[in-house]
């Protein structure tokens, strides 16, 4: 039976080859600009299949209620729903691939990548499973999705979350869960997949919306203001724990960034990471609580994929005041984190 297609579905679709021809050049990609989009779901409710395929058990319905941003978004019923596009080829390092994803039950959701990796249409999948409170890369050579590795991480229903995959060679990937701000990094995680090839993507859930997926290269824009001296303390400027506490708040994460960014590009540096406190109170319990929030910026470095083994901490307490410890905002300086970046 032959469906007849409106003039401006047509349209649509010779538009969305012209995009494909691009995407397949990667003539985008510019310094500062967000990655282009592939879905957003927003030209009417009627949603035009191609170029996705829909191989799902359950149901994909196009929804103002679904949406993160614009009008429309996709909802997948509690039956598996599983969209993917061959069309594209997505895996070339430096290449990213992202999608919003909100759980209305403890279910599942999977960005997918490399599809036909390993034949069958099958492929790789980033899994954020509030269904047993975990962040996974798996495996979907049959329909079992083994993990490949896994983090623990607890999600909230009705709350938008980002995630992400990062192609950094053509076989290491790295997976990152961000906030509903879409820039607080929740979780990381990175795989080496040896067997990795160009592949298309895929999305899947149930239970869940999806909305804004997006992939393509863009270069990071190089925050040049932070640039310590080899050798010399430096004392990072905006990092906030709770009251007596060694637990980061979310303020701190600008500052802490840039040293991640600073020391991805600087790989081979070594750093020293010192926490001190003011001098109320009992000088062991400072000295605990000065290493406890020194280890706690050790561990976000870590997160963030910085190499371990070029980190040490430790906490020395009230010793080594930068101000007097007679007014509040004295010991407010005093009550810090130093590091240390040596060759």
């Amino acid at each position: 039976m032959m469906i007849s297609i409106p003039k401006i579905k047509r349209r649509a679709e010779i538009l969305s080859l012209v995009f494909v021809i691009i995407f397949l050049n990667k003539t985008y990609g510019q310094a500062g600009l967000d990655l282009p989009i592939l879905e957003d779901f927003e030209s009417d409710s009627a949603w035009v299949w191609k170029p996705w395929e829909n191989t799902s058990n359950g149901t994909s319905v196009k929804s103002k209620g679904s949406a993160h941003s614009g009008s429309y978004g996709i909802f997948f019923n509690k039956n598996i729903a599983y969209l993917k596009r061959y069309d594209i080829q997505i895996g070339f390092p430096g290449q990213t691939i992202s999608c919003w994803f909100r759980f209305h039950a403890k279910t599942n959701a999977y960005l997918g990548f490399g599809e036909n990796s390993i034949g069958m249409g099958h492929g790789y999948y980033l899994v954020l499973a509030p269904e047993r409170n975990s962040f996974d890369f798996r495996k979907s050579a049959d329909y079992t999705y083994p993990n490949l590795k896994t983090n623990s991480q607890t999600y909230q229903l009705n709350v938008w979350y980002r995630a992400e995959v990062v192609f950094n060679t053509t076989t290491n990937v790295t997976g990152n869960l961000y906030a509903a701000n879409g820039k607080t990094l929740l979780n990381s995680i990175t795989v080496e997949i040896p067997e990795l090839t160009l592949g298309g993507i895929a999305f899947k859930g149930h239970s869940v919306s999806a909305d804004d997926i997006r992939g393509g290269s863009k270069q990071e824009v190089t925050d040049t203001s932070f640039a310590p001296k080899l050798g010399k303390p430096l004392v990072l400027k905006n990092i906030v724990f709770e009251l007596n506490k060694s637990n980061l708040l979310e303020q701190s994460y600008v500052e802490l960034n840039k040293l991640v960014m600073y020391l991805k590009r600087n790989p081979t540096l070594k750093i020293s990471i010192v926490g001190y406190t003011d001098n109320i109170g009992k000088e062991e319990d400072n000295i605990n609580l000065s290493k406890a929030r020194a280890k706690a910026v050790a561990d976000y470095l870590i997160k963030n994929n910085i190499n371990k083994n070029n980190i040490n901490y430790n906490g020395l307490g009230s010793s080594n005041p930068i101000a007097v410890n007679t007014t509040e905002v004295g010991r407010q300086k005093n009550r810090r984190v130093e590091l240390v970046i040596n060759k």
